[in-house]
């Protein structure tokens, strides 16, 4: 709670400095509960001011904070996007959408409905959410997987010398950190578009400099099986 307490206090210290911020709407994942979800309030209404709190009005309670699924969030800007750019038909339309962040997955299932408005142009009048979960494993299971990935290279001794036989030092004893930079700021863009065995290696050195190691001849095996 002190660690997202802070993030608030620097979002609000650095971001909205000045600003008269009256409603908030906030994606949050769909693994959160009711007490993640008071907790998260309750850190929004004493780090941002302007916001006012809860109050019942003719017995009817109203709210300037709002939490939203993120994975529906996704779903309503894709509906948003598929209208104005018109090419949205009248019917009905099933969507799937997942969500896949740094820790977790977020899922939605929702149909849509799209009808004729006075100006008879399409439009949406009805979202029903069908199913909605999420899980706590996303983009840090794959960073597990590429971890389990280095273990593997630096417990094959062939593999390790071949590694470090591409070293401008061969005796540089850092190759840990190396291979997690490879993995990280090359195999990780690449998996949406090469699920192949052979991706060139580039790393950031110590001085921050990008360096080129000539990896191709070396097999990083594992790599097809978890591309995404």
């Amino acid at each position: 709670r002190d660690v997202i307490t802070d993030a608030y206090k620097q979002l609000c210290k650095y971001f909205l400095s000045g600003e008269q911020i009256e409603s908030l709407a906030l994606t949050i994942p769909n693994t959160f509960n009711s007490v993640h979800k008071q907790q998260l309030e309750n850190i929004i209404y004493d780090n941002i001011k302007t916001i006012a709190r809860p109050y019942t009005f003719n017995g009817k309670k109203y709210s300037h904070l709002s939490f939203i699924s993120e994975s529906d969030s996704v779903l309503y800007s894709y509906i948003y996007n598929k209208i104005i750019g018109e090419n949205a038909e009248v019917g009905d339309e099933y969507i799937f959408v997942y969500d896949m962040g740094a820790g977790t997955l977020d899922i939605t299932y929702a149909k849509c409905s799209y009808g004729l408005n006075n100006q008879h142009n399409v439009t949406c009048s009805s979202v029903e959410i069908l199913g909605r979960s999420g899980i706590n494993k996303a983009g840090n299971y794959i960073d597990y997987l590429l971890g389990e990935i280095i273990q593997d290279l630096l417990n094959d001794p062939e593999q390790k010398k071949k590694i470090e036989e591409t070293l401008d030092k061969p005796d540089n004893p850092d190759l840990r950190k190396i291979l997690k930079s490879y993995l990280r700021n090359s195999v990780k863009t690449s998996l949406n578009n090469d699920t192949s065995n052979k991706i060139p290696c580039e790393y950031y050195d110590d001085g921050n400099q990008l360096q080129t190691l000539k990896l191709q001849d070396i097999e990083i095996t594992g790599i097809g099986d978890i591309a995404i």
